[in-house]
């Protein structure tokens, strides 16, 4: 008895079509017509089948491709007469809003773009749409007639037969079913399908799409041809929201039938990575925005799916952009973003990469959802959010910096950061997006950075670690420095390289050109103006390595000897006969080595008289001691020379012989005498002729 009244409805709906005037009938075919234009070409059929079989509460739905046909099957409830007069009409749905995502009088017209005869056996319906040979206007699309019944096989309760018109539609649906096309995530926000099963018998291929939630974590496992890929998601839904009476009142809101919305959900979804954080996905191509479905040519820059109920265009592929209703709830999805950030920022699990899942790729775009979510995003992301500090505190982005450079985190601390630049560093294991905060200094720098440690502030921290002599520190910045691995010519052009960083024996900071490494031997006690390597820094061979390529080196035996002159030269007036005499040996040896020029010390230097004075070189004659070519000494001490500025070197100066001669001490230390000016007097050279004769 059933069977026959679902009999003699369609028998109804077939006879009122064919009963009504040629005009009518006209109309309404060129309105179904316009309907199924409204579809792109390039659409997705199986879409509307999806959106059916989900609306019908199907928790399996299967899609099989034959030679000329398509058969899809679900497993949801029968349909109902309102079912059978909506699918009948144009534009017209039984269908709650609040309840249901699609509108089967509208997206079942799709299937006319592709096949003249589709076919429906559900409950106790069974009928079809045939396109007549003749009566062109008829309005056949809409206009049933009843076939022979035969049940879909358990578990399936509904049956849709799709004779496909020609080859080109069998290669458009093969299109459509493929990865590329219909991607896993298309029931990751179906409220009843489950299990999506994919057949292809020509070409013996199954694609099996299953959902499941474990607490928190939904996934999308898909199997076929010997492999088994899974994604997990991480939803976020708001709490049911009251839809404003003014977007209920919209005209645009009425004619899409959402007037009688009264509460709206919406919802972002996160993907996440294999080792449980959060994985970023491109928002366009890749289905980043749904409205139960995917929209497949909605772009935005976000990298997590967005999904409210936006009014979409026909063929679910872009949204109405100038529809208020599709603009609240964008309203209402940044809102979702607002609340959930904190909740990603404070989860151990998602924290490390949160903010960079959430910066839009770029927020400058002005199209819907750059103007709606995107700009909103970052604004809120730049002004208003509070961040995690590496000292558990929380931090807005313009009192923030991110220090993305581990050497600065190991070698300077974020406490010292803070203290140098007045800005909080944002914690360690989380990842900052460009722009978002004020990137931190790195350690070293690079070609276009000076880094740190040759930066005003960083030489500032550096003598404060000099002067607590904390040789650790700098033995740590040097090691650090090694692993880079660079070559010399690279390392010696690098900004550091002429940086004060060097920790000198006096716990000072050089650079690599004003400090060595102290020689060893008898003139490692050399001091003057030389700075020298901290010694626990020689003894480290790390170290030690790097100062070497940095270009520091082992004082030099001629530096060494300017260093003594120099010395000499400062502290000569001040100094006690034993260490004047002990010097000039000293000089001697100097000069002899070939370190140091005899004249260079004629100009400060003075020596021992016999008289007990100390007077210099070039005003000084040798005495008889020493045989001197012209000898006046005699002549001075019989008095026929009278002349108080004749002095005499002192011959004591001998006594101070040198290992490394060969000639008598005397000879020895005349030669040096001579090379200093002693032997010629400032007196004049007449004078001194007459005295000689």
């Amino acid at each position: 008895m059933r069977s026959q009244n679902a009999r003699n409805h369609i028998a109804q709906i077939y006879s009122e079509y064919a009963s009504g005037s040629d005009r009518i009938k006209g109309a309404l075919q060129g309105a179904l017509q316009s309907v199924q234009k409204g579809f792109a070409r390039e659409g997705n059929y199986l879409y509307e089948f999806i959106q059916n079989a989900d609306d019908a509460g199907s928790s399996r739905l299967q899609v099989s491709l034959e030679a000329q046909r398509v058969v899809v099957r679900n497993d949801g409830n029968p349909f109902s007469p309102e079912d059978v007069d909506a699918l009948c009409n144009v534009g017209r749905s039984s269908k709650s809003p609040d309840f249901y995502i699609g509108f089967l009088g509208v997206g079942y017209k799709s299937v006319f773009l592709i096949s003249d005869n589709p076919s429906i056996h559900s409950g106790q319906y069974h009928f079809a749409f045939n396109r007549p040979s003749n009566h062109l206007d008829f309005p056949w699309q809409v206009a049933p007639e009843w076939i022979q019944e035969a049940d879909p096989t358990l578990p399936w309760v509904t049956e849709f037969l799709v004779p496909l018109r020609d080859s080109e539609a069998s290669l458009r649906l093969a299109g459509e079913m493929s990865k590329e096309s219909l991607h896993n995530r298309t029931i990751l926000f179906l409220a009843s399908v489950t299990s999506l099963e994919l057949v292809d018998e020509r070409q013996g291929t199954k694609r099996v799409i299953q959902r499941e939630s474990d607490g928190d974590i939904v996934k999308i496992r898909e199997i076929g041809e010997g492999q088994s890929d899974e994604e997990r998601w991480i939803l976020f839904s708001s709490d049911s929201i009251p839809v404003p009476d003014h977007i209920r009142d919209d005209p645009f809101t009425k004619d899409w039938n959402r007037d009688s919305a009264v509460h709206r959900a919406v919802t972002i979804a996160f993907k996440a990575s294999d080792d449980g954080g959060l994985e970023a996905i491109p928002g366009a191509i890749n289905m980043g925005v749904f409205s139960y479905l995917p929209l497949r040519e909605e772009e935005s820059r976000l990298k997590f799916v967005v999904h409210a109920d936006f009014l979409t265009s026909v063929g679910r592929t872009r949204i109405q952009y100038e529809a208020p209703w599709n603009k609240w709830l964008a309203e209402k999805v940044f809102e979702l973003i607002k609340n959930t950030t904190p909740k990603l920022l404070s989860d151990p699990r998602f924290r490390t990469n949160a903010l960079e899942i959430l910066w839009p790729e770029n927020s400058r775009i002005t199209d819907f959802f750059g103007v709606n979510i995107e700009q909103k995003i970052q604004q809120f992301l730049q002004t208003e959010a509070e961040l995690p500090g590496y000292d558990g505190s929380w931090v807005k982005a313009n009192q923030a910096m991110y220090m993305a450079d581990i050497d600065m985190w190991d070698a300077v601390g974020a406490a010292e950061v803070e203290r140098l630049y007045g800005r909080k560093p944002i914690a360690k294991d989380v990842r900052v997006p460009s722009g978002l905060t004020s990137p931190g200094p790195t350690l070293f720098g690079n070609s276009n950075n000076a880094g740190f440690v040759s930066s005003p502030v960083g030489e500032t921290f550096l003598n404060e670690r000099a002067k607590q002599g904390d040789v650790a520190f700098f033995k740590l910045l040097y090691h650090k420095v090694t692993a880079w691995g660079v070559q010399d010519r690279t390392l010696r052009q690098a900004p550091l390289a002429r940086s004060a960083i060097i920790l000198s024996a006096d716990n000072t900071i050089e650079r690599p050109n004003e400090v060595f490494f102290k020689p060893e031997g008898p003139w490692g006690d050399v001091g003057g103006p030389y700075k020298f390597v901290h010694p626990d820094l020689v003894a480290d061979d790390t170290s030690r390595e790097l100062l070497n390529r940095l270009g520091v080196s082992t004082l030099s035996q001629s530096q060494i000897n300017s260093s003594r002159v120099e010395q000499y030269r400062e502290e000569w007036p001040n100094l006690s006969r034993r260490d004047r005499l002990s010097g000039l040996t000293s000089l001697k040896e100097m000069v002899e080595s070939g370190g140091v020029s005899a004249p260079s010390l004629a100009a400060w230097i003075t020596l021992p008289t016999k008289s007990g004075g100390w007077v210099t070189a070039t005003n000084l004659l040798f005495p008889h001691e020493y045989n001197p070519d012209l000898n006046i000494e005699p002549l001075v001490a019989l008095g026929l020379i009278e002349d108080p500025a004749i002095e005499f070197v002192d011959p004591s100066l001998a006594n101070s012989s040198s290992s490394r001669v060969i000639v008598s001490p005397m000879e020895d230390w005349k030669r040096f005498l001579q090379q200093l000016g002693v032997g010629t007097p400032t007196t004049n050279q007449n004078k001194f002729n007459g005295w000689t004769a």
